[in-house]
């Protein structure tokens, strides 16, 4: 399959958060172009994470783009310059209070939306986790512990549905993390 020949790019800064980006693009064997458009955005990271007793720490937080209470695993974005797993291990903590014991596990990088967004998806692992008393809740954000049956409650009954989250729990299966098959 031959490439499209990119005939004009522009890019338009919406936010510190969000740039528009559009190309003109001319498709091989049509002499006819066609402007599409895409959003930039900073890469993602999520973790999944099981405390030492086995619990599962969400958040509940309002989302203005969907004008709801959302329940999503720890997560946020990828800051200039700082690894992948040190943001997992930071937002980790900074919405739930438990710390990680040793570098979160890369379950995967993933495209969020091909079609739309440029940004990846980066899926973190970390087990044995830990709370941590001096943790000071970040106001907008409820920690939420559920145990390994209810994330499945959750997902099917439309708790939990966020599909890049959910995503990340299906990379915890491929790589042998988690196992819906062993619930409690």
């Amino acid at each position: 399959m031959k490439e499209p020949k990119i005939i004009k790019e522009t890019e338009e800064k919406l936010s510190p958060w969000v740039t528009l980006v559009s190309r003109t693009i001319q498709q091989p064997m049509n002499p006819d172009s066609e402007t599409y458009h895409s959003l930039q955005l900073a890469d993602y990271v999520a973790i999944f994470a099981i405390s030492k007793d086995g619990r599962i720490p969400f958040v509940k937080q309002y989302r203005p783009a969907r004008k709801e209470i959302t329940l999503e695993f720890p997560a946020g974005i990828l800051e200039m310059g700082e690894d992948p797993a040190e943001t997992a291990a930071r937002e980790l903590f900074e919405e739930t209070g438990f710390r990680v014991k040793r570098t979160p596990e890369l379950l995967g990088r993933l495209s969020a939306d091909t079609g739309r967004l440029s940004n990846d998806l980066w899926c973190f692992f970390a087990d044995d986790v830990e709370a941590d008393r001096t943790w000071k809740k970040e106001e907008g954000v409820e920690l939420v512990l559920y145990k390994k049956s209810e994330v499945l409650e959750a997902i099917q009954s439309n708790k939990f549905v966020n599909a890049m989250h959910i995503a990340v729990l299906a990379m915890a299966q491929i790589k042998r993390k988690f196992n819906f098959g062993e619930i409690e």
